[in-house]
């Protein structure tokens, strides 16, 4: 964990550097802020609030704040790669701070981002790459303006490159340690009761990642053939996050919740948020574009190309299930996930709320359950005391056996502190 975080940590300074130094480069190049501005204001590239309520429009202004909303929640709340880093801090207050700092390290990012496009469109306006035919997919658009506009400065290709490689190894780096980590504890121990030693877990761990960094690269070469990287990325993002944020907010808000409902709840909102998006995926492939793409001119080009305004057709388009905007699918994933797991829990007899941990219910809902009446509070069987609460700390020597079936310690190297305390006396 701590050569991840520090890799991590110089692959993020690498992306900065380099994001902000083409940034700053072709704003000069421009003529600066008030024409990039000018330029795509007046194309009408600046739409802040588009409040068309349709959930098909790809971008309005309710999928990027309802949807964006808990597509960031599935991140940073139930997401494997965030949690793992919380955990490896001693305090809560310390896991905030973290916490803010990736948010605010994120806010900054897609600015600069945001800004860059900007730019590249206003160098661009009259002669578009993709329309003459100098690129194949919009994904190449800012590599081609960084090679052609600013490849005569030296260090700025190597350094965009390098960009380049920081922003996706320091991805793929956090994805495979913690689908190795799920991987040994949930499913070699916990499901298949595989009994793995500590001094072996490092080892199966580095197998596991293995294993993982080449079925990865072996998919390279499905994604290819989908649409924009980004929007498939967001894509299958979505689809796996919502379901998981759904089975959080199930054990979180639902004290009653059993193990029918999440396991029904989790199948069948991948089924039906899956069969959204990979049918959307499938679509983009066979050539319809759901993004509404502004008119663009060759006129300045060197080329014979016609002047065109793209856009997709109602004759086009599929069927509207699949030309849902992919900033919904975590919401529709949760939601989905979380009403069949309440359904399915109550039908087939809900847990027993008196022998649940106090502790892991949101203290919200919590309060809410303290404030019932105590003939209610029984007839909900939630009569039961709050039990005493179980803290963490961190071993700083690395994994500790507690003697009790490992059941006080996680793959982070954490432990109770009950347990520590029986382990010292």
């Amino acid at each position: 964990m701590k050569s991840v975080i520090m890799t991590d940590t110089f692959q993020a300074l690498i992306l900065m550097i380099s994001i902000i130094a083409v940034m700053a480069i072709g704003n000069n190049m421009v003529g600066g802020f008030n024409n990039v501005y000018e330029t795509n204001s007046k194309s009408g590239r600046l739409e802040f609030f588009i409040m068309n309520p349709s959930p098909t429009v790809r971008h309005t202004f309710w999928s990027v704040v309802i949807g964006g909303t808990f597509y960031w929640a599935t991140m940073f709340c139930s997401n494997q790669a965030s949690i793992q880093k919380y955990m490896s801090v001693e305090t809560i207050s310390q896991a905030r701070s973290a916490l803010w700092t990736a948010s605010l390290g994120l806010i900054l990012i897609f600015s600069i981002n945001f800004y860059t496009g900007a730019i590249v469109y206003e160098q661009y306006q009259n002669c578009d790459p993709l329309a003459s035919k100098e690129i194949t997919a919009a994904d190449e658009l800012l590599p081609a303006y960084v090679m052609k506009i600013q490849g005569h400065l030296h260090g700025i290709p190597g350094l965009f490159v390098s960009g380049i490689f920081a922003a996706s190894l320091g991805t793929v780096a956090s994805a495979m340690n913690s689908l190795a980590a799920v991987s040994m504890k949930d499913l070699l121990e916990a499901m298949c009761g595989i009994n793995i030693p500590s001094h072996k877990g490092a080892t199966i761990s580095k197998w596991l990642s293995l294993f993982f960094g080449l079925l990865s690269f072996a998919l390279v070469f499905i994604v290819e053939q989908l649409g924009s990287v980004l929007e498939v990325a967001l894509t299958f993002n979505g689809i796996t996050g919502g379901i998981t944020l759904g089975l959080f907010s199930l054990g979180m808000f639902y004290p009653w919740a059993n193990s029918k409902g999440a396991l029904t709840g989790g199948i069948i909102g991948f089924l039906v948020v899956g069969w959204m998006g990979f049918g959307a995926q499938i679509a983009s492939a066979t050539g319809y574009n759901s993004a509404i793409v502004m008119p663009i001119s060759v006129t300045n080009c060197s080329c014979n190309v016609t002047q065109m305004s793209l856009h997709s057709s109602d004759e086009e388009a599929p069927w509207w299930f699949y030309r849902i905007s992919y900033l919904w699918y975590s919401a529709i994933g949760c939601i989905l996930t979380f009403i069949i797991g309440v359904t399915i829990s109550f039908i087939t007899g809900p847990n027993n709320a008196a022998e649940l941990n106090e502790q892991l219910i949101s203290p919200p809902v919590k309060t809410l359950l303290d404030s019932l009446s105590p003939k209610l509070r029984a007839k909900l069987n939630l009569s039961v005391k709050s039990k005493e609460p179980i803290s963490v700390r961190t071993i700083s020597s690395g994994l500790v056996d507690s003697g009790v079936e490992k059941t006080g310690i996680d793959n982070y190297g954490l432990q109770m502190e009950n347990e520590v305390s029986n382990n010292m006396a």
